[in-house]
């Protein structure tokens, strides 16, 4: 723990990973862990799981959003599948490609013109 009047450096690293775009190529996308959250919901709060589904139990999730700021988005996801999870920023167009990927399948996702997601 920091002294009084000192930043933790850790905390600063992720505040900072919050603001950096992240590449959706940069993850593995899997569309049977894609899918573990409803349509619905990942269209509501802009996000996707990431990387496949990790077998230990105590294993973060990874969790690309339009805003990983979103605390109580982040804390619903691990609430719903009992696990950690760790958020990245992704833009709106990249979480609507993977979700697209996820749940409408590869060709579907690689034909993509335009994905819109309701900001707001």
């Amino acid at each position: 723990m920091p002294a009084r009047g000192q930043i933790d450096g850790a905390a600063v690293r992720y505040a900072r990973g919050m603001d950096v775009f992240n590449e959706l190529s940069d993850f593995e996308l899997d569309a049977p862990t894609i899918r573990r959250l409803p349509r619905e919901f990942c269209l509501k709060y802009q996000v996707v799981l990431l990387g496949v589904w990790p077998e230990e139990p105590q294993a973060y999730l990874m969790l690309g959003m339009v805003d990983p700021t979103q605390a109580p988005a982040r804390a619903l996801v691990g609430r719903q599948l009992g696990r950690g999870v760790k958020a990245v920023r992704l833009n709106a167009y990249e979480v609507g490609k993977a979700l697209v990927y996820g749940f409408d399948g590869a060709s579907a996702a690689s034909t993509a013109k335009g994905i819109l997601l309701a900001v707001g």
